[in-house]
Formats: C-alpha cells, sequence, structure tokens
C-alpha cells in the first residue's frame, strides 16, 4: 500500500501494458486481503484516479461482499463517487453484487446519493462513443433510492434507446414506481419486448399484473420466436412480420416420452442485406429447443416437411437427463426424419 501511495503522491504511475499488469496484481491481492483498511484504501485509489485504465472489474472480484472491508469499501466510495471506466466497474461490481443477492448491505449503493446521481446522469445522457453508458446507469438506477435517482429514473424511462428504456422500467419497479410497473404491463404485450418484460414482472413479484393476453400460449410462441429471431447469430433483429403458419398437438419424437405436445411454425419476412427485398422462412417453437432456418425453398414447404426438418436437427443433438447424463445424438437423413414422424402421429399428415 505504501508503494501505491507514493504512486499516487508522485502522479507517476505506468500506464504502459506491463506497467498496469503490475499494478493490477498489487491491488488484486490488496483487494483479496478483504480488511477494513484495504476496502477503505481500495476506495481512495479509485478516487484519486490511479490507474484509469486498468481492468478494474478483475481488481474487484477479490473483494467479496462476506469481507469486512466490502462494505467500507462502497461506503467511502459514496462520498466521492468516480467516473470512467473507474466508475462503471464499481457501478457494475456493486450491482451484481446486489442483483445477484450476495451482498446484504448495510450500507447504500455507491451511487445512491445526489453526487452519485450526477455520475449517472452523465453516463445517461451521453453516447457510447464519447464515454456514455446509458444501460448500466438505467440499471445501477434500480439499486439506488435517493431522490435525484429517482428523478432520473423518469428521464431514463424516455430514453431513445428501447433496451435502456426497458432496464430504467426495471429500476422504476424495482423502486416501487408506478410507471415502470406500466411500461412493463404494456411491453408485455409487444411481440418485441414481451419475452423480457414477462422476466422483469416476474423477477420483481408483479405476477397479478402481466395481462391474460400476454400468457395465451400462441402468443407467448410468438413472442418466443421473436426474441430468438432478435439474437445476434440469427437474423439480429425483429423479423419485418412474422405469422403463424400452422399449429397442433402431436407426438414429438425427439422428446421421447410418446405424449402430445402442442408445437407451432412461423412463417416471418426479414431484410437479407441493406437494399436487397424481403425474404421468407420458417421456424418452428415446441420442441426440445426453438429452430429457424435460412433455407431457400423452390415451392413453400408443408407443414410435414418443415417438422421433419427440425425433427432432424434435434435427433442429431446429444440430450442430457436431470442428472446430467448425456445420450449421445443420432445423425438420420431426411427420409429417416419423416419417416419418424409420420410414424409417431399416423394420419395427421395426410
Amino acid at each position: 500500500r505504501e508503494w501505491v501511495e507514493g504512486e499516487m503522491a508522485a502522479q507517476r504511475a505506468d500506464l504502459s501494458e506491463d506497467g498496469i499488469a503490475h499494478r493490477q496484481e498489487i491491488l488484486s491481492a490488496i483487494a483479496y486481503s478483504g480488511d477494513v483498511e484495504s476496502g477503505k484504501f481500495l476506495a481512495k485509489v479509485a478516487q484519486n484516479d490511479y490507474l484509469p485504465a486498468g481492468d478494474w472489474s478483475a481488481i474487484l472480484t477479490n473483494i467479496y461482499p462476506e469481507d469486512p472491508g466490502f462494505d467500507p469499501m462502497l461506503d467511502a466510495l459514496r462520498r466521492d463517487p468516480p467516473t470512467g471506466q473507474v466508475g462503471a466497474a464499481i457501478r457494475d461490481h456493486a450491482n451484481h453484487s446486489l442483483l445477484d443477492e450476495d451482498w446484504e448491505a448495510s450500507v447504500a449503493h455507491p451511487f445512491d446519493s445526489p453526487a452519485g446521481a450526477a455520475v449517472l446522469k452523465d453516463w445517461l445522457e451521453k453516447p457510447e462513443d464519447q464515454g456514455g453508458d446509458p444501460f448500466g446507469a438505467a440499471f445501477a438506477l434500480g439499486f439506488c433510492a435517493d431522490p435525484a435517482c429517482a428523478a432520473l429514473r423518469a428521464i431514463a424511462l424516455e430514453h431513445p434507446s428501447e433496451s435502456v428504456r426497458m432496464e430504467a422500467a426495471w429500476s422504476d419497479c424495482r423502486q416501487g414506481g408506478e410507471a415502470g410497473l406500466k411500461y412493463l404491463t404494456d411491453a408485455s404485450l409487444d411481440l418485441n419486448r414481451s419475452s423480457l418484460a414477462l422476466t422483469y414482472l416476474r423477477e420483481l413479484g408483479h405476477d397479478d399484473a402481466i395481462p391474460a393476453a400476454a400468457t395465451e400460449p400462441s402468443f407467448v410462441a410468438k413472442a418466443e420466436m421473436v426474441g430468438w429471431l432478435k439474437h445476434p447469430q440469427e437474423l439480429g433483429a425483429p423479423p419485418a412480420s412474422i405469422e403463424e403458419f400452422d399449429s397442433r398437438e402431436l407426438v414429438w419424437p425427439p422428446a421421447r416420452t410418446g405424449d402430445k405436445q402442442r408445437v407451432w411454425l412461423f412463417k416471418f419476412a426479414y431484410i437479407p442485406a441493406e437494399n436487397e427485398p424481403l425474404d421468407t422462412n420458417y421456424g418452428m417453437f415446441g420442441g426440445n429447443f426453438i429452430w429457424s432456418s435460412l433455407i431457400e425453398y423452390e415451392a413453400e414447404p408443408t407443414p410435414a416437411e418443415l417438422y421433419a426438418h427440425h425433427l432432424k436437427i434435434e435427433t442429431g443433438r446429444p440430450t442430457w437427463d436431470d442428472e446430467g447424463n448425456e445420450t449421445p445424438g443420432e445423425e438420420i437423413s431426411d427420409e429417416e426424419a419423416m419417416k419418424r414422424l409420420l410414424e409417431a402421429n399416423p394420419g395427421m399428415f395426410e
């Protein structure tokens, strides 16, 4: 600690790659000791903007919520919350410690103060390419009860980014706000937001606020398909349009139960690349996992062909039981997949 104190006093921290790595190692060791003085010292170092380019997230993982120095560190930081990457790492560490219930806080969140709200406001309003972090700021507001933070939640609910508004709604709802609850309730009826909105409402104990229409099976299936298609490895955005192509109760061979289950096929349109016309494709919900295909079909496929295609994919993948025992996947042909589908559901596709 004395060596770091000397460096801070002389303002001579070595910010070369090796210098940063060496100083991170020293600060991680101090954090690992976990005592009260170490916690307060880490707060002092952070507030002095020492090692601004260092990986403070890695440093902070070495001091645990149950350590004697954890609360004193965050309490000291609350009096003078740091900004930039250092502040963001501290903010996120406190957020996740509270969210994961690892930290039974006896002190307030380090940004739960008028000074902290000013830093959060800066992150909220600045674009990311100018040092802003609106999503992280909106998330932190869920753990901050100061009136200045309550005012920020109202601002965050008007943010241009949908993901930031959703996070702000979660935060406002967590703090007992009616605006956040209404936003999530309305979002649960929007295909593009329903899946996350339902997760947040249930997580926050507001099951009774969920509209019946948001839990109707066909709506849930379509919303889950939209959520799947938004993933970067799929379309990376909501489809331009989506409609139910087929739905029925059938025996799904990969489930290996012999019981009937409700499944859905969806037909969706999307733009494959800028300035290109819409493409149409298909996805399935209700098997062992969601599936979507970007295969080009010369003619519109039949429901049986699509179910068989997904059956083939599922059959080729390994499965695990509740005890973690693996059943290897089985590679089968298109013909074999169709045979298994028809044999399990005689007369259904005639």
